[in-house]
């Protein structure tokens, strides 16, 4: 008997919460060798210290574009990375790096595609307005970039 689609939906909602669940136990778990390693270096430096004053921060999850850039940032950042070029042309992923490299970040694959979408559309939006140019570009290949 095949199965309705309620409880094939239910079954897949069921797959997709366990495979979310084992994902977040094996973070956990490298949270704790994380804090473990740290306790140790702690404890190197002063063998005397209770680790049980140590508290725990607040986290707070920090996704979205909103949180990678402040007003303008985004442009400002894409200039001074195509102004380090030196009139070379530049891929828009060589930006998206000189971008992560000048603020420092570290963004996973979700965030690199989310900076890749942010400063894609910086370009375009740059050369719609004739600030910059992509005098390489051709269909299927990666776009390069330059100053006007």
């Amino acid at each position: 008997m095949s199965q309705s689609h309620v409880l094939s939906g239910l079954i897949a909602k069921h797959e997709e919460l366990a495979g979310q669940h084992n994902h977040h136990v094996a973070e956990l778990t490298r949270l704790d060798e994380e804090i473990a390693a740290i306790g140790g270096a702690i404890r190197v430096f002063d063998p005397q210290f209770d680790m049980r004053t140590l508290g725990a921060k607040r986290y707070h999850i920090k996704k979205g574009p909103e949180n990678f850039f402040k007003h303008n940032e985004c442009y400002r950042l894409t200039l001074d990375a195509l102004r380090e070029a030196n009139g070379r042309s530049v891929s828009t992923t060589e930006v998206i790096e000189a971008i992560v490299k000048i603020k420092n970040l570290r963004p996973d694959k979700t965030d690199f595609e989310i900076l890749r979408s942010m400063v894609w559309r910086t370009l375009e939006g740059m050369k719609s307005k004739g600030t910059v140019t992509c005098p390489e570009h051709r269909a299927g290949s990666a776009r390069y970039w330059q100053l006007a």
